[in-house]
This record gives structure tokens, sequence and C-alpha cells, in this order.
């Protein structure tokens, strides 16, 4: 027998379901619903069903979806059913026809969605912005922008409803529209009428009504489901509006400037000039890839002086634990051949280091790996870089796995392949490491699990945290010092990860940050620095110039470990920094402003977000500031109990002679 969702309506605290039963025999008998939440594994069973033809009914509060699990703030509901026949028991999950999202309260939602075997995902969350209302839909039209929004909640009604439309940059501009255009009882719907917006102006929008007695004021958000750059037309006869969403999913409307015909005919230039230079240089390109790829299938000899090559990131850095034991062998072995493989770029770092390097997709460089005994990697090679059976090939990785990896992602949805070829192309460069080191078992674990890894796996810590461990207080002045950080101010470390959304076209991208850095200078000026180390795409896109007496951004500082050294608090997001960060025992914060936005993806998280990290977790700028005051007076977090278990399990193993370790072990192994 087969189960389908196909419909739910909600009255009042309640809601009533109708599954369609494909099937159904007069031998069933015993008919009951279980609900199974995916993430805390909380279950409850519906025994009160009713059949009429061969569809069930049965009602469930609508509370019950919340859960009872502490401080989860969303709910993932699987949905079964079970019944008798023949003295025994079956049971089948429900699969789904039925989509719709519903607002169960003012910050509680509900998504009825079907994941990709067909089955019914039923979705219950309290909104992380308690002072965002999230309008449905936003649309151009030739007069206006209408704006749709729920007005009943259950069976409350929002009354009094004014929207207030105010310029960004002057608060006292504003346009109030009071006139609901709408025709349905649960649905508002507003006009800004265009002829009332300046063109290069910004304007948000907010919301004041009454519900259940209260009144209420908020800012004017759009659900995640509702993408601007698909869902909403720009340009209606000439009449140009730009839609933008912020970090924490408010809304932004805009007249952009329009542009000149000169510019229109100089972009339209520049756009078909580059068209065959790009071409020209895609086919150089591929032409020498392929004689690259055709050099690596012969046969080399190997170099009579030991010769070890390191690369970090795929030649794009000289940094991270292959640069850490590239240090230990220049210290030790320095009648070595020690040579990094790098792009162009970095060719003049290396020469201002001293340091031997070869560029990387370049015949020498064929002729150097392939010779070499040895390589240090910390991330994977192309499948065609071949390696010669002499040749000791140790990968270092890049971090303690947060992010599902490799066989662990049961659905791979990236262009150029499939899920299956992704997997056999994972495992089958995973094993060509002889030897793979590890931080922890947590990792191990992963390791073996995501890579289908069946090789040597060093579990002694990542060599790039010796220098955690090893930095004595006086390193750390002079690393103050060096930076231009006052030795007498507390220092705060903002570092979050990169978001796919900062780009806009090709070598374009933006960021804005999400607190103020007018507010930081207020509030901790005088006593703290704040250093900020964002993705090297955004970096530029910051300015700091109004706030250098308490602002620094060092995102383009080669060494992270050293702003983790002269730092009193990290600060992070979904960056996976904070395993490395809390070598040092102090205090760590985590700020996922756009939760909302990237809570689905943290399903593909190792670790439960919401539970197991080592910090408080806070969602708005006011909460971040309040959480930093009191982070910045616990500096220590050696008597915290939380913070020590989350150490103990990921940090304890590194006794910070990490780099040394894989020296010796790689010395041993070439020389036998």
């Amino acid at each position: 027998m087969r189960a389908i969702l196909s419909n739910v309506q909600t009255e009042a605290k309640e809601q009533h379901y109708e599954i369609e039963l494909i099937d159904l025999t007069q031998q069933v008998k015993n008919l009951r619903m279980f609900f199974i939440e995916e993430e805390s594994l909380e279950s409850f069973m519906i025994k009160h069903v009713e059949i009429d033809g061969n569809m069930l009914q049965f009602k469930l509060p609508s509370e019950q979806l919340e859960g009872s699990f502490p401080g989860q703030l969303r709910f993932d509901w699987e949905l079964y059913l079970q019944w008798e026949e023949n003295e025994h028991f079956e049971t089948v999950q429900v699969e789904n026809e039925f989509v719709a999202n519903k607002q169960l309260g003012l910050n509680l939602f509900q998504r009825f969605e079907t994941d990709f075997a067909g089955y019914v995902n039923i979705e219950v969350y309290h909104g992380t912005n308690a002072d965002l209302f999230e309008l449905k839909n936003v649309q151009h039209v030739a007069d206006g922008i209408l704006l749709f929004g729920t007005k009943q909640i259950n069976e409350a009604h929002l009354q009094n409803i004014v929207m207030t439309v105010q310029d960004v940059t002057d608060q006292k501009r504003i346009i109030q529209i009071t006139k609901d255009l709408s025709r349905y009882s649960d649905l508002f719907v507003f006009k800004i009428p265009i002829t009332e917006l300046i063109v290069g102006k910004q304007y948000k929008v907010l919301i004041s009504y009454k519900f259940n007695g209260e009144s209420l004021e908020q800012r004017v958000g759009i659900t995640t489901q509702f993408d601007p750059d698909s869902d909403f037309v720009k340009n209606i006869n000439g009449s140009l509006v730009c839609l933008d969403v912020a970090y924490d999913n408010m809304l932004i409307v805009s007249l952009p400037i329009p542009e000149s015909t000169t510019q229109r005919l100089t972009k339209r230039f520049y756009s078909q000039l580059k068209r065959p230079l790009s071409l020209a240089k895609m086919i150089l390109s591929k032409v020498k890839l392929r004689f690259i790829k055709r050099l690596f299938k012969r046969q080399r000899l190997p170099y009579q002086k030991p010769t070890i090559v390191f690369e970090s990131f795929g030649g794009r850095q000289v940094s991270d634990s292959p640069l850490a034991v590239y240090q230990v062998f220049k210290q030790f072995y320095p009648g070595y051949n020690l040579i990094w493989s790098i792009y162009p770029e970095l060719k003049s770092f290396c020469r201002e280091h001293g340091m031997q390097y070869v560029v990387r997709n370049s015949v020498e460089w064929v002729s150097v790996m392939r010779r070499a005994q040895s390589w240090v990697s910390n991330a994977r090679y192309p499948s065609w870089v071949k390696k010669s059976k002499f040749t000791f090939y140790l990968q270092t990785w890049h971090g303690t796995p947060l992010k599902k990896l490799g066989l662990d992602i049961k659905q791979v949805t990236m262009p150029g392949t499939d899920t299956l070829s992704y997997h056999r192309n994972f495992t089958r460069e995973a094993n060509r490491w002889d030897a793979l080191i590890s931080p922890n078992d947590y990792s191990t674990n992963i390791f073996r699990s995501a890579f289908g890894y069946k090789n040597q796996i060093l579990k002694i810590g990542y060599p790039r945290n010796d220098e955690l461990i090893n930095t004595t207080a006086d390193q750390i002045k002079a690393l103050k010092e060096k930076m231009g950080i006052p030795q007498d101010k507390k220092v705060v470390l903002y570092a979050p990860t990169y978001r796919d959304n900062s780009f806009i076209t090709t070598g374009k991208y933006t960021f804005k940050l999400p607190f103020s850095l007018q507010k930081f200078q207020e509030q901790y000026g005088k006593d703290t620095i704040l250093i900020l180390r964002m993705h090297y795409l955004i970096a530029n896109q910051i300015d700091v110039s109004d706030f250098k007496d308490c602002v620094l951004n060092l995102s383009d500082y080669p060494n992270i470990s050293e702003l983790y050294l002269v730092s009193d608090l990290l600060i992070t997001d979904y960056s996976s920094v904070f395993f490395d960060y809390a070598y040092l025992k102090r205090p760590i914060l985590f700020y996922p402003y756009d939760y909302e936005m990237y809570k689905n993806e943290l399903r593909g998280f190792y670790l439960d977000y919401e539970h197991e990290l080592p910090g408080k977790i806070v969602h708005s700028e006011t909460d971040m500031f309040t959480e930093m005051k009191n982070a910045l007076t616990h500096a220590d977090m050696t008597n915290n109990e939380r913070f020590q278990q989350f150490y103990d399990r990921f940090c304890a193993i590194n006794s910070g002679d990490s780099s040394r370790k894989v020296v010796d072990y790689i010395i041993n192994t070439i020389k036998k």
C-alpha cells in the first residue's frame, strides 16, 4: 500500500491532514501515523484516524510539531503510516503531493516539501529575526511596486497595517501607505508608487500593525523562497527598479541611475572585443594542458639529491601545514631540494623569501613532480597528475571536517559530473595518498568513510597548529607590534566564511558587513581593536578608512595563525576556523546572521551546529555586541565545561611537534 499526503488545512491551533491510500484492502486494520524528527529523532504517534473511502484523515495540534528538544529552532518531520494486515504490522513512508508555506505564529513558520525520493518533509521553524516581517512576494508593475504579505495567522488578523518606505540615508524622508489593494482575506497587497521614489536612492520598508491587541513595528524582508534575480522583473516599459535582499533578509528597493548612450555603446564594444581574445586564450590553454597531460605519462628516474615538492591549495598559496613542514625541513635538512609548486603570481613572494619554486602546469613542473621523492600537499591533485612508483605522497588535508565530504555527500549537484562519477574519482584520488594526517579521532572516522581511504593515517594533529601551541607571550607581543596593535588593547578577530551570493559577475563581488563599524567604535573603540579577515575576493569591498583607530582589515595577511595568536576573541559563522582557534582556549562567538538563508545547508554538516559548538550563537547585531563584552571579560575558557569537552574531542592530540613528526616520517620512508 502507498500513502500520499494530499492536503493540510489549518484551523485555529489545529491542523487537518488528508492522506490518499493507494491499494487499500479490506484486511487492513489498526492504522496509525508516526511523526519522526530527522535531527533529534523525537517521535510521536497519532492513533485516532478516520477512513473515508480511500482517504485517511486525522487532526494534529500545531504546537506538537514544535518539538521538545531544548534549543532546537528547526524541526524536520518525516511521516509514516503503519497498519496491521494478516496478523503482522507493515510500515510505509508517506509520499507527497502537497506543497505549501504556512505561518503558524508571528515568528513560527511551516513548510511542506518533497524530498529527492518523493517523500513528504514537514519543516517547522522559528525565524531568527523576530523584528523582521517576511513578505510572500514583491512585484514590479507599471506604476509601482506591489508588496504581498500574510495578514491572517490562524484565525487572527493583523489590524491597522501601515507600510512605511524610508530613505536609507535620510530617515526623515518617508512615504506611508495605508491602502490595502488585496481581494483576499488572508493576504495584503500594498503598492509603493514609483513616482514618489527618487532615482539613485535606496529605500527600506517598515511595517506597523496590531495583532491580538498588541501594537508592533518591524522591518520588512522577503521569504527565502523568493529569488529577486529570477522572480522579480526589473524593467517594465523602460521603468527600472532594483530589489536587493540584505544579509538579514531585509528588503532594499532602489531606482538605479540609467546608463548613458555612451556607456552602453562602450560596454558593448569591449564585450564584442573580448570575445575573440577570450576564445583564442581558451584554445591555447586547452592545447597546452593536453601537452602537459601527455608528458605525465612518461616514466622518469628520481633525482639523486632527495627532493620534496610542497603545494598549498593547488599552488595558490604558500601556507598552511605544507609550509609548517617545509620550515622544519629547511631547519633540519637544508641540503635537500625543497621546491614549491606555485602559480606565477607567487614567484615574487618565493624570491623574497629565498624559496625554490616551479610554476604549475609548466614542462619543468612535470619533470620535478615525476622525479621528486615526496609530495606534501593539503589538497587533491587532478587525476592526470601521475605519481611515480618511488614518490611518497603525504596528504596533510586542510582542516577538521565541518561540511560533508566525498562519499558522505549522497547527492552531488555540481556541473560536469554525477554522484557515481564524483564518488569514484574522489576515492581513486584519495587512495593515491600514501599517508594522511588527522587531527583527532573524529576526523579519522570521517576520512575513512568520506574518502573511502584504506592507507596510513597519521593521527598527530595538523602541523600548522604547532605554532598556536608553541608561541610564547613575548612572541605574541612582537606580533602585535608588527601589526601596529597597542599592547594594552583587546583584539577581536572577525573571520566569516565566504558566501557564493557575494558574486555579481566575473571579477565583481559585493559584500556588506553584518554589523555597524560605527557602533563598534562607539561601544568598544577606546580599548578594543577589530581585525577583519575576509575572503580575498571581497576584502577590498570594505572601507575602514573612517575607523583606523580601532579597525584593521588584514584580509590579505599571509598567516592566519598569527591573527589567531594576537586575538582575544574569535567571531565567525559557518567557517571551520574555530577548530584551530580552540587550541588557544580563548572564547569563540558564532554570529550566523543569515541563518535563515543557510540553514538548509547545515543539514550537510557533520556537527550539530545548534548544539555542539564551543561557544554561544547570536543572530543579531545587538546580541553580538552584548556577548562580545561578556566574552572579553572571560578570556580563559579552561574552566568552561562545554568548551573543555570540545577541546578534549578535537584538540587534545597535538603536542606541538606535529611538523617534526611528519618530517621524520617522510625521511624514514624515502630512505628505505
